[in-house]
């Protein structure tokens, strides 16, 4: 990559991208707010008795659930964008806009561009869960809730993970369908794999479990995933005309 065009790519996916990371931010603060604010006195309500501990392990749960299975999975379809295809700071433009034209003409590999664009999305993503996380260990005290009794890390790993999955995916599903189309197939599958973590609990396909219980062997198909995703995203977009 010429080293005149590499700064220029790279502003131009943060300018793609900083609309949709405040987006990402205001969708963990929201729900962050509502867990700490509001899910306390809704357990209480139904036992009055509980104890702290058990009340901080099952806001613990339940902010694993709510957050680690499905606004940070959706986060990752919003910073995924449009992948190599053209898109907007807004999100869910449909077709290709004159930028990518010009994009396709300079001096640079088209897996060059994605890797700028999904590079860029991908650490935005780990980002906006990281702080959330840190969030979390800061603001719970405050509303009298107990931290959660498991290491930090180890969960915040297993949540990137299954963040990272969705991620992507959805760079792939970019690579064959406009943005929209990619949008909401990924949800879709995001649904489903949520609807077969139920049927087929401490399965591969349970979340909330690995979550809860990351282990070896889940880890290492989640990652596979990842590569795979991507692998076939380089292929595909080597071999489409634009």
């Amino acid at each position: 990559m010429p080293d005149s065009f590499f700064p220029a790519l790279w502003r131009k996916s943060w300018l793609e991208t900083r609309f949709r990371l405040l987006l990402g931010l205001l969708l963990s603060v929201y729900i962050l707010y509502l867990i700490c604010a509001f899910a306390p006195a809704a357990l209480l309500k139904q036992e009055p008795a509980m104890a702290a501990p058990e009340l901080g392990r099952r806001i613990w749960k339940l902010f694993l659930i709510a957050y680690g299975t499905l606004t940070l999975p959706i986060t990752s379809k919003i910073l995924a964008g449009a992948g190599i295809n053209a898109q907007t700071s807004m999100g869910m433009s449909r077709g290709f806009h004159g930028s990518m034209s010009y994009l396709l003409s300079m001096p640079v590999a088209r897996w060059q561009i994605l890797a700028v664009r999904a590079g860029l999305g991908a650490v935005a993503l780990v980002g906006v869960g990281s702080l959330t996380f840190a969030a979390y260990y800061a603001l719970v005290p405050r509303y009298q809730i107990a931290l959660p009794p498991t290491p930090a890390f180890p969960v915040l790993a297993a949540v990137l993970l299954v963040a990272m999955v969705f991620y992507c995916l959805a760079v792939l599903l970019s690579a064959i369908f406009d943005e929209f189309w990619a949008g909401t197939i990924g949800l879709l599958l995001l649904g489903f794999v949520l609807g077969a973590g139920i049927a087929l609990p401490q399965s591969v396909v349970d979340l909330e479990h690995f979550l809860q219980n990351p282990t070896m062997g889940t880890t290492l198909l989640y990652l596979a995933c990842c590569v795979v995703f991507l692998f076939a995203t380089v292929r595909l977009i080597d071999s489409k005309e634009y």
